[in-house]
């Protein structure tokens, strides 16, 4: 217990003397990465111990995350530090754009030698995110795909609809995730614009096949966009 103090202190101290200098890229985007990975895994730690923290520097941590380049899954990341992350309050457009990054590089991989290891080890991580459900990733996919159909950027939309795809068939139960968050509402949406290319329509009808087969009943009842879709 003292030892996950001291390292939290550390981490903490570290951030209150240093932001300028990480803010400025003087740091590397490598050592705001592993800074990010540590301080995760000391306040899972502390939550464990009822450890004090310090908010300041959690604000700074924050901040640094929302302003600056920096890769959630190089190097590997603890499943109890991302899982931490990703049930933090303010930190929606920082995820987001980690989540985007992760499903640009699946998708680019995957046309290539059908998926690499490491690509698939985070889709995989991710899918155990969603599966879980005690936090904002299934919610955040979701947000991606609506925010990209809104603003017409396909491939971006299809590069996130194929790894929803590819972590329900790691997951099946998954779906169920994708469901509460309003995945049906985006499928509708892409399905009766007039302007997507067959490529996105035909992502959407293997995630809509996929979805339906071990998705709970009463979540698809529950939501009349999937009555839309299925006429379409």
């Amino acid at each position: 217990i003292a030892d996950d103090k001291q390292i939290l202190a550390s981490l903490e101290q570290y951030l209150l003397v240093n932001s300028f200098n990480i803010s400025n890229g003087l740091a590397g985007s490598l050592t705001l990465t592993q800074l990010i990975h540590l301080y995760s895994l000391s306040r899972v730690a502390g939550n464990e111990y009822q450890t004090p923290y310090c908010i300041e520097a959690e604000k700074i941590l924050f901040q640094l995350m929302n302003r600056t380049n920096w890769d959630l899954f190089f190097p590997r990341i603890h499943k109890a530090a991302i899982t931490w992350l990703f049930q933090q309050d303010g930190l929606t457009i920082p995820l987001s754009q980690q989540l985007l990054n992760s499903c640009r590089r699946y998708n680019r991989l995957h046309a290539i030698d059908r998926g690499s290891i490491d690509e698939m080890s985070e889709v995989h991580i991710i899918g155990e995110l969603v599966k879980s459900g005690d936090n904002s990733a299934a919610r955040l996919l979701v947000f991606l795909v609506k925010r990209l159909v809104e603003l017409n950027q396909e491939d971006e939309a299809t590069a996130v609809i194929d790894v929803m795809t590819a972590i329900i068939n790691m997951f099946p139960f998954a779906s169920n995730q994708f469901l509460l968050n309003g995945i049906g509402d985006s499928i509708h949406n892409v399905y009766h614009a007039a302007d997507f290319s067959p490529r996105i329509l035909l992502s959407c009808s293997l995630l809509f096949f996929n979805l339906l087969r071990p998705a709970n009943p009463q979540l698809l009842s529950d939501q009349t966009a999937w009555l839309s879709i299925t006429i379409k």
